[in-house]
């Protein structure tokens, strides 16, 4: 869906069978219409990158990483009562589960080396040597969270607790060999809930002090 990206979202959108409103060739309006929008549930509704696409690129990862927390959290929520009521979990919810923590964590730990450093971080995938730059950055602990010890390590040095790379795993459910994991893995909703829950907390309080002026003229 897209819109003009200098106005606000039309008014057209939220109502009952548009799906989109954009502008054509002659910088005329056009709306969009899908019969599957024609059944809304929660009519008016919305939300658009307006104001995102104004965020610094740290306050975007920052944004992205919130979002992907409360993902893994609305997961577990959901495994843990279909659990409960019918046994019916499969480890590819726990998969897409801990890939969305996994991938939080990398954005939000980016998000504040970036503050703290005014440079995009070098080390884009590694979560072992962002969370080090993340430590100086903000040393105090309260600051401070665990990660689960095999995504600090790498594959080759700690393959008994895992051998394939979290992101390529939890994400794919494959290598980049195009083969699964020759362990066996488990996925228990109250641990994620839990750990997020510590998350949501941390993770806050963690970038507002990265932005309090005492700490910025250090």
């Amino acid at each position: 869906m897209s819109i003009p990206p200098d106005d606000r979202p039309p008014p057209e959108l939220g109502r009952p069978g548009v799906e989109a409103v954009t502008i054509d060739e002659a910088g005329r309006r056009v709306v969009i219409f899908n019969p599957l929008q024609s059944q809304v549930q929660w009519p008016g509704v919305l939300v658009s990158s307006f104001d995102y696409e104004k965020l610094e690129p740290p306050a975007r990862f920052y944004e992205q990483a919130l979002a992907f927390l409360n993902a893994a959290k609305v997961l577990c929520q959901d495994a843990g009562t279909k659990g409960v009521a019918s046994g019916d979990i499969t480890w590819s919810q726990g998969s897409v589960c801990y890939y969305c923590v996994h991938i939080a964590t990398e954005l939000f730990l980016k998000a504040c080396v970036w503050t703290h450093s005014g440079q995009s971080p070098k080390n884009h995938h590694d979560l072992q040597k962002l969370f080090s730059a993340y430590a100086e950055a903000l040393p105090e602990p309260e600051f401070q969270f665990q990660l689960p010890l095999a995504w600090l390590e790498t594959s080759s040095s700690f393959e008994r607790m895992l051998d394939r790379n979290p992101d390529q795993l939890y994400r794919y459910g494959i290598g980049t060999d195009g083969k699964g994991s020759a362990l066996t893995h488990q996925f228990s909703p109250d641990t994620v809930f839990n750990r997020v829950t510590q998350l949501e907390r941390i993770w806050p309080r963690a970038w507002n002090a990265l932005h309090r002026s005492d700490r910025s003229e250090r």
